[in-house]
């Protein structure tokens, strides 16, 4: 019990009359005078007499009610507080009052002295003032002085988690919510956008898991979502966390029997970057790749065209960064991410040795192969290079560097690529490595292939092409380009039939890098949702695996992109998402 002891010092003193006495022994001066007159004793001035008091007279006393002891202890889950107080006073105690919040225990006691010993009860339905939890002991006595004690018996708030996922139907939001408090819980409250959604009475326990969905008016389609739950305890604390959720504006195409990459580019690193490189609005704006809410649409979108693999196209770990923190946010659904990396550049092989190109490996096995979606292939991550033959071209500065780099380090270009499945291996599991090489499959098929290239290409496990040759300034016609793609695909073929490797080809809508001022070349082929399907279908002929890339989702510098939005005046909104599902569907009717 939690007691309060108070010390009174009482002073007083006692005085004797010696009239009518014979003198004391030891007195010099003998008898007294007989009338009974005493001489006073003469007192030095620097000595002062003390006051004294009859026996008969008051002694000072303690003006207040005193609290002995007081105490407050939660029980139940903290539903009940039993409390106890112990208190006196010497003029009578007129009442004395026990009180948390609005619930009170009162006693009147006619007595100069109390005890009270009771308990609270619901004290979860009190009102409280702006001091939760608080529990105040009060005395009075019959003059109308009054004590005061307070004390808390719980002074902790409770925990609470939120992990909240959109679902694959449209509009709706999957919440859990734990909550804990080492007394007691009273209630949960979800809200959504602001507005209060569900109150949950979660009062006699000290822990709750709950779960629910919020749907229809309680949320927003195809946007961020922000989603606050706020706990509250039996002494009136609260505690409150918040969430922010995309919810899905589109259900995804399930059941596909054949993979579909897309490339894409997480290279917009500010805003000001879109009027530099493209005239193009996306119709979700113009996005930073910090943006959660629009790479969060763009999977969204991605699944119900029925794309199944992300190709995150990068050249630096910088450049990765943001799009990591998008995947450990979360995306919509289970959209599996690969890595597409551009080690061509300086970056990598200006004045640099073998152990600077690997470090970007390790950047890669290190930070992307741990998420829980990464892409594989019979268990293998995949990894795809871009514009992996530039390494034995050798046309460039940087080129004939990189080209001398690996061939100074190893015997051949095939002992290159083992190197790199071997650094990117982890706990024995190899990568699966997809190399694009352009138009090399055309060029072997006519007989011009490198010895470099061919050593190269067979080394991978499978190998890609990317948009076509297009020379600087060159408009080619759908049916030039239809051509140069076709003996592009029958030269892989041939390929994959004298050497083993597989091929994954890619196609695009069109080419349109007219109003790029980055790096454009006024290279142009009309897009078209017709010249998109074609496309698609001569892929399909020529593919060795169940698999499709292309190029690209977002890369409107070079007017490739699926994406939804505006691109050179004209909005294509869905068209090309539309044109790939529904060929998605027709493969899985086959």
């Amino acid at each position: 019990m939690r007691r309060r002891q108070v010390l009174q010092l009482i002073a007083g003193s006692t005085g004797v009359g010696l009239a009518g006495c014979a003198g004391l022994p030891g007195d010099e001066g003998g008898d007294q005078p007989a009338d009974g007159n005493q001489t006073e004793p003469e007192t030095p001035d620097d000595v002062e007499s003390e006051e004294s008091y009859d026996d008969d007279e008051d002694e000072p006393k303690n003006d207040l009610p005193t609290i002995v002891a007081f105490d407050a202890e939660p029980i139940d889950y903290g539903t009940k507080l039993r409390v106890s107080l112990e208190g006196e006073d010497d003029q009578g105690i007129e009442r004395a009052v026990i009180n948390f919040g609005d619930l009170d225990i009162e006693e009147l006691p006619d007595d100069t002295s109390v005890v009270i010993e009771e308990e609270l009860t619901d004290i979860y339905e009190a009102e409280l003032d702006d001091t939760p939890g608080t529990v105040v002991f009060t005395l009075e006595d019959t003059e109308g002085e009054v004590t005061k004690e307070t004390h808390q018996p719980h002074t902790g708030s409770p925990s609470v988690s939120i992990e909240s996922a959109a679902t694959p139907t449209p509009g709706e939001l999957e919440v859990t919510i734990e909550a804990t408090d080492e007394i007691g819980l009273h209630w949960l409250q979800i809200a959504a956008n602001g507005e209060s959604r569900e109150e949950i009475d979660v009062t006699g326990s000290d822990e709750t898991v709950h779960e629910l969905n919020l749907n229809g008016d309680a949320t927003a389609d195809g946007e961020m979502n922000e989603v606050t739950t706020t706990v509250r305890n039996t002494f009136g604390r609260t505690r409150s966390v918040t969430q922010d959720q995309y919810v899905r504006e589109f259900e995804p195409l399930e059941g596909q029997d054949i993979e579909i990459g897309t490339v894409y580019l997480p290279w917009f690193d500010h805003v000001g970057r879109w009027d530099e490189c493209t005239d193009a609005e996306p119709e979700v704006g113009r996005y930073t790749n910090r943006d959660h809410e629009a790479v969060s649409y763009h999977a969204d979108s991605m699944e119900w065209a029925g794309i199944s693999r992300l190709m995150v196209n990068f050249s630096v770990p910088e450049g990765a960064e943001p799009f990591l923190e998008r995947m450990e946010q979360g995306l919509p659904g289970e959209l599996p991410v690969e890595v597409y990396l551009e080690f061509t550049g300086r970056r990598y092989w200006e004045n640099k040795d073998i152990e600077d190109f690997a470090e970007g490996l390790d950047f890669v096995r290190d930070n992307f192969f741990s998420y829980e979606n990464y892409a594989t292939r019979d268990g293998k991550p995949i990894v795809s290079f871009w514009d992996a033959r530039w390494l034995t071209w050798g046309g460039s500065e940087v080129s004939a560097q990189a080209k001398n780099t690996i061939e100074d380090t190893f015997s051949h270009f095939g002992e290159f690529v083992e190197f790199m499945r071997d650094r990117l291996s982890e706990n024995g599991q190899e990568p699966y490595l997809i190399g694009g090489m352009g138009d090399h499959g055309k060029v072997y098929d006519e007989g011009f292939a490198t010895e470099e290239a061919i050593d190269l290409a067979s080394a991978f496990d499978a190998v890609s092409n990317w948009t076509g040759k297009l020379e600087s300034g060159s408009k080619v016609s759908q049916e030039d380009h239809f051509n140069y793609m076709k003996s592009n695909f029958e030269g892989y073929n041939l390929f994959k039939e004298e050497y083993g490797t597989e091929f994954a080809p890619m196609v695009l809508p069109g080419f349109d890098d007219r109003s790029n001022d980055c790096w454009g070349e006024d290279r142009y082929v009309q897009r078209s949702t017709d010249y998109f399907r074609e496309l698609l279908d001569l892929a399909d002929d020529y593919r060795t695996i169940n698999r499709i890339n292309i190029a690209t989702w977002n890369d409107w510098p070079e007017g490739t992109v699926l994406e939804p939005g505006i691109l050179r005046g004209n909005d294509h909104g869905t068209d090309y998402l539309e044109v790939l599902q529904e060929f998605v569907m027709e493969e899985q009717g086959r």
